[in-house]
């Protein structure tokens, strides 16, 4: 309380131009020092508060520097892909999704990420038109839910400026309008402004709320094995 009362009177002798000592002047910001008498008022918010004109310089030093260091990936949706391999009665179906965008923001100084990478629900393709009608309609349910998202949130491990680097990606991934956490262990390659990154995961999509495309004898796994693979630019 000491303290906050000297800092006003300060502030006040600076404003109506009496006189300070040289150790007195130094306590007062210059920006202060220059105001009038009718700015009391005005000034009192940015320099009568111990502390409150330094916390802001604070604050807006560090918006600044997460904006200038923050890196931005820009996904090409041409040059990715996603792609799965479903175990069955009668051997492994690989097939292929299409990714649709993908926008997402990394800090390098917590790892700290934001953003999306969506994929299309309805462009399933294994290669088989009538079985891929059903996975799209039934399983997937892409008229109600044309997507499927990724939400990156967390990236762990040491990217390099350049060459490659592996990680873990934690996020949301979003079926069929529901949630679930995801770790996914992921490879990146950096080449001046354009990446490319690799990672592969389960979804135990039966438990995650997906119908079961198995019938009588015709056995598929309640599992299915995704790898992701996505290329594009980065900027800071």
């Amino acid at each position: 309380m000491r303290s906050q009362e000297r800092n006003r009177r300060l502030m006040k002798a600076a404003l109506t131009n009496e006189h300070l000592t040289n150790e007195q002047m130094i306590e007062v910001p210059a920006s202060c020092l220059s105001a009038k008498k009718k700015d009391e008022d005005r000034t009192r918010w940015a320099c009568g508060w111990p502390g409150f004109g330094r916390m802001l310089a604070v604050a807006a030093l560090t918006v600044f520097i997460h904006a200038a260091w923050g890196q931005h990936f820009k996904v090409d949706p041409g040059a990715s892909e996603v792609r799965f391999a479903l175990g069955s009665f009668d051997g492994v179906v690989n097939g292929v999704f299409k990714v649709t965008s993908g926008d997402f923001t990394l800090d390098p100084a917590n790892g700290a990420m934001t953003g999306t990478v969506a994929v299309d629900s309805s462009s399933g393709d294994s290669g088989n038109k009538k079985r891929d009608k059903k996975m799209i309609n039934d399983q997937m349910k892409a008229p109600a839910y044309p997507a499927v998202t990724f939400a990156p949130s967390k990236f762990s491990g040491q990217l390099k400026d350049s060459g490659d680097s592996t990680g873990q990606v934690d996020g949301t991934f979003t079926l069929l309008g529901k949630g679930h956490p995801l770790s996914v262990p992921m490879n990146v390659h950096l080449d001046g402004d354009h990446f490319s990154a690799t990672g592969e995961f389960v979804v135990p999509f039966v438990s995650w709320g997906m119908k079961d495309p198995s019938f009588m004898m015709m056995k598929v796994e309640k599992e299915v094995k995704v790898q992701l693979k996505l290329a594009g630019t980065v900027s800071k």
